[in-house]
């Protein structure tokens, strides 16, 4: 069943389509598009020419990934949306310099090595759900650090009420207990008196723990955790900097935070000279943007 606020945002994103798409655009039901506009790739940002509508069609089949293409909120969908363009870019020097912006890495990136979609999942138990990335980059620094950086993004729904349904014990056998040990155990240490309080972070610690993991077995310097929300959104901000206070702080800095705003208003900088992805950053201000939450999405998760 659909949330209250994720009712509201689907009647902007019905909204965003109808005044893009117009009199081409077939009936949306309960927020999702008909197969006629979803197969049509309606769910996207497409650009000029075919090389993103090639790239969905090769990677994410419709046969196989129709809620990907009929949800108009769809969080996998939205990543798509925010990375593809860069996946397709990433060696332009626009690109590198833009993301050592929003990584706060201090100059441009050497390189990006890889961009995945939904990332390989990790399991931390039997009764701990299979955790993914939206997004999973592999940079190169300035410095030549090799840095593993993975993104979540939440867009109206309640982000943490299945976690919180799922860990309503703190004890020596609760899911939270057990992905903290396991943690513990990969040289990631928490503060273990603090995390009681905190059994509404379990995202967090999910995908904070995945991305540690993952640094630890890929021969790489370092890991990111970032999560990103939508414009105006000061719970999922808070919720995210609460959490770091039951991490060491030595490794407080890998997890970050990220609005949909911030995003695109440091690429249209970078990008100004790049019609193509000032008409893609256009596209996300226009469906993410400030106009595409109601106002009463903006301080509410």
């Amino acid at each position: 069943m659909r949330s209250s606020l994720t009712k509201g945002l689907l009647l902007t994103q019905e909204a965003f389509m109808r005044t893009t798409f117009g009199a081409r655009l077939q009936d949306i039901k309960k927020g999702k598009l008909a197969d006629e506009d979803a197969v049509s790739f309606k769910n996207f940002w497409l650009g000029t020419g075919g090389e993103y509508r090639n790239y969905l069609h090769a990677h994410f089949p419709f046969g196989n990934h129709k809620q990907l293409y009929k949800d108009l909120v769809s969080t996998d969908a939205a990543a798509i949306n925010f990375f593809l363009f860069i996946k397709q870019n990433k060696s332009d020097a626009s690109i590198l310099k833009w993301l050592g912006n929003i990584l706060c890495f201090g100059s441009a990136l050497r390189a990006i090595e890889s961009i995945e979609f939904g990332y390989p999942s990790a399991k931390y138990g039997t009764d701990i759900e299979s955790v993914t990335f939206h997004i999973y980059l592999k940079i190169l620094t300035a410095e030549n650090l090799k840095i593993g950086i993975g993104f979540s993004f939440s867009l109206a729904e309640n982000y943490l009420s299945k976690a919180l349904a799922r860990n309503r014990r703190i004890g020596n056998k609760s899911c939270l207990y057990n992905i903290i040990k396991q943690a513990a155990n990969l040289n990631y240490p928490l503060n273990f008196q603090a995390h009681s309080k905190y059994r509404e972070h379990v995202p967090f610690i999910y995908r904070h723990s995945l991305a540690a993991t993952l640094a630890s077995g890929k021969k790489l310097d370092q890991f990111r955790y970032i999560h990103m929300f939508p414009p105006g959104n000061e719970l999922q901000y808070d919720a995210a900097i609460a959490f770091k206070e039951i991490i060491i702080p030595p490794l407080q800095e890998t997890l970050n935070v990220l609005d949909f705003e911030t995003f695109i208003g440091l690429g249209l900088v970078c990008l100004k000279d790049n019609n193509n992805g000032c008409d893609w950053l256009s596209y996300l201000e226009r469906r993410y943007g400030k106009n595409g939450y109601p106002t009463k999405l903006n301080n509410q998760f």
